[in-house]
């Protein structure tokens, strides 16, 4: 061997610390804060246009992890603490009534208080950007049971920053990723869809790649073009596991609390975006105006559960989508049972108004 060739290949000691044998490195399962869908110690995505209900799932799932109450699915929630950060609302008009509403234990759900919306000279002032994960760093530390950061909106928290300048949002992001892997909670960012339309769900969310390039999950929330007032719970990116079903859930009436339907969806949030809303153009309100009738007697004597109605449905030769319709105009209550895992419905109670 050559001089040069000799000392091209001599082991340094100045450069051992720049190489990992990758067989000196333990395999680590990924942890579920939701199994397969929301990962312990990373960050994921929650994205929708606004007024669609984002914050309200949030508030649902924050209450989740409070109380350690099965998710949607029937997936078991660990318990702990929950940690908000939010630009957008006052606390007290808007995110309390929402955790008030899904049974939440607020002793476990805390609010940074550096980042609450202040007034100086008539004019709002945002005292916290994503820039400033000292603090956040500060409240981890104080609270070791912490299992979910919520962060809504991201773009709200973003400061200075353009959420278009990409290099410039991975230099803010990155340290909180540190933070997910250091003290373990799921970091839940909620964003908005840009305006740009896009052949990929992804593509659409909030300004530049680095938001989904950081995330290991993104979640879409769309409105279902067939029913209005329902919602779609459609996957998008999943780096670390299988892609999950959707879901699908309706907001109550008279509270602002979610409405999970139990069977799942077939449908991703790339597929959605070729979803068009269906115009009735005759037979359609009279047929939902027969399924009121039937769906009003069928639940008269009392609750039934999801399962028989849609066997009763099949049955009598009705659409179950034309039937769901029917449901949300009787504003029908679903209730949900854990011994066995099951739903019904129910007709609402008689001072709640209703046309048929």
């Amino acid at each position: 061997m050559s001089t040069i060739e000799s000392h091209r290949f001599r082991p340094s000691s100045d450069f051992d610390d720049c190489l990992t044998r990758l067989d000196a490195i333990p395999p680590a399962a990924v942890s579920w804060l939701w199994p397969g869908r929301i990962p312990l110690a990373k960050i994921s995505l929650l994205v929708s246009r606004p007024g669609l209900g984002k914050s309200l799932l949030a508030a649902d799932l924050a209450s989740r992890v409070s109380t350690a109450s099965p998710f949607p699915d029937g997936s078991p929630c660990p318990l702990g603490s929950v940690l908000f950060i939010t630009g957008e609302e006052d606390p007290s008009q808007t995110l309390l009534p929402r955790l008030r509403a899904h049974s939440a234990d607020l002793s476990k759900i805390h609010l940074l208080n550096n980042c609450e919306n202040s007034r100086r000279f008539d004019c709002l002032e945002m005292h916290f950007t994503l820039k400033d994960h000292q603090s956040i760093e500060h409240a981890l530390e104080n609270l070791p049971d912490c299992k979910l950061v919520i962060l809504d909106s991201v773009g709200s928290l973003l400061g200075s920053i353009s959420a278009a300048h990409e290099s410039a949002a991975r230099f803010i992001l990155y340290p909180l990723s540190h933070l997910a892997q250091r003290f373990g909670p799921a970091f839940l960012f909620i964003a908005h869809t840009t305006k740009r339309a896009g052949k990929f769900a992804d593509d659409t969310i909030l300004g530049s790649r680095a938001f989904t390039s950081i995330a290991r999950t993104t979640w879409h929330l769309n409105r279902d073009p067939q029913i209005k007032s329902r919602r779609l719970f459609l996957p998008g990116k999943s780096n670390l596991a299988a892609e999950s079903s959707a879901l699908a859930f309706t907001i109550a009436p008279n509270s602002p609390q979610l409405i999970w339907e139990p069977d799942p969806i077939d449908m991703n949030a790339d597929e959605a975006l070729t979803q068009k809303p269906v115009i009735s153009t005759g037979p359609e309100p009279l047929a939902r105006q027969a399924a009121q009738h039937w769906l009003k007697e069928l639940l008269t004597p009392g609750p039934l559960p999801t399962a028989k109605i849609r066997e009763e449905s099949n049955a009598a030769g009705l659409n179950w989508r034309t039937l769901q319709r029917a449901a949300d105009h009787l504003q029908i209550l679903r209730d949900r049972h854990d011994d066995p895992p099951h739903w019904t419905w129910r007709l609402p109670p008689e001072n709640l108004k209703y046309e048929i």
